[in-house]
Order: C-alpha cells, then sequence, then structure tokens
C-alpha cells in the first residue's frame, strides 16, 4: 500500500431471504478487501503506543528504526549518516626526558 492511499472500508450488503449467490459473492468479495487491506502496510493511528527497550543508537540501523538519544525519542530517516558513539577517556601523566 502506498502512503497516499486511504483505506476504504468495504460494504457489508444485507443478506435476503433466501439464498442468494450473488449476495454470497458480493459478501466474499468485501470480505477479501477487508483482509487484504489488514495485510498490508499503511498509516497507524493510535491513542497510546508504548516502546518496551528502546535502544540508545541508531548507527547501522535500517530507516525507520526508533531509538533515543538524551530522552529523546528519534527515527532512522533515508540520507541519514549516524556514527556510532565513541567515549574516550585519557589521563596525562608526566614524562621525563634526558
Amino acid at each position: 500500500m502506498t502512503s497516499g492511499r486511504q483505506l476504504s472500508r468495504p460494504r457489508i450488503p444485507e443478506a435476503p431471504d433466501e439464498y442468494d449467490r450473488d449476495f454470497f459473492n458480493q459478501l466474499i468479495r468485501a470480505l477479501q478487501l477487508f483482509m487484504d487491506e489488514q495485510g498490508e502496510l499503511g498509516p497507524g493511528r493510535f491513542s497510546e503506543m508504548t516502546l518496551a527497550n528502546v535502544r540508545g543508537e541508531g548507527a547501522g540501523e535500517p530507516v525507520g528504526y526508533i531509538y533515543q538519544e538524551s530522552g529523546t525519542l528519534k527515527i532512522v530517516l533515508s540520507g541519514d549518516i549516524l556514527a556510532p558513539t565513541l567515549v574516550v577517556t585519557t589521563r596525562l601523566g608526566t614524562v621525563a626526558a634526558s
């Protein structure tokens, strides 16, 4: 599914008093359309979401990956250049040369 496509609800036909082949064909088509749309990726809308175990680096992850940096959620976007975090600690001492 493309991101610009809007989902439409299939119309479920009214049941006839007696068996009607056309009714069942319409019902099957509507149910198949619903199942096909449920299996496709598309826009999501949530009133609440919990993200557990969000890691703290996006370097080397695919586009769309969610990570956190300094308490802020971030998403890896196409074209992002992310380098792994590198922390270096050094200690200076004294050097005697003669």
